[in-house]
């Protein structure tokens, strides 16, 4: 599947296997990408705003730059994921253990911040 660039509004894609599909510079706005396999992707740059992919494979994904505020990531599988630079604001990550994903440069809030931490075995008071 080509959609290299494409604009998608609020589609869902519940359980689906997208591994090699090219999703690369797409605009995606909310939508559903729950139980789906995205692993391997190449999402540099783009943006993904307000998308839930809720349990999804995401392992290995490159998301370096990409706009991911408001995502929703819970329970998603994130090993070997690329979220440098990325914007995280307001995103959700419920059951994702945080110390196997590369942040460094990530725009991020309190809420994140607190669970990056307790990730790596802090204690938040």
């Amino acid at each position: 599947m080509r959609l290299a660039g494409a604009t998608l509004s609020n589609n869902r894609m519940i359980e689906c296997n997208l591994r090699g599909a090219q999703l690369n510079s797409a605009l995606i706005n909310g939508g559903d990408f729950s139980h789906c396999d995205l692993s391997s992707q190449d999402l540099e740059g783009a943006k993904l705003t307000g998308v839930k992919f809720t349990s999804a494979d995401l392992s290995q994904v490159k998301f370096i730059g990409a706009d991911l505020r408001d995502a929703i990531f819970d329970r998603a599988t994130l090993g070997g994921a690329n979220l440098k630079n990325a914007d995280l604001r307001g995103a959700s990550f419920g059951g994702v253990d945080l110390s196997i994903v590369n942040l460094r440069g990530a725009k991020i809030d309190l809420a994140i911040a607190t669970q990056f931490a307790i990730s790596h075995g802090m204690k938040v008071e």
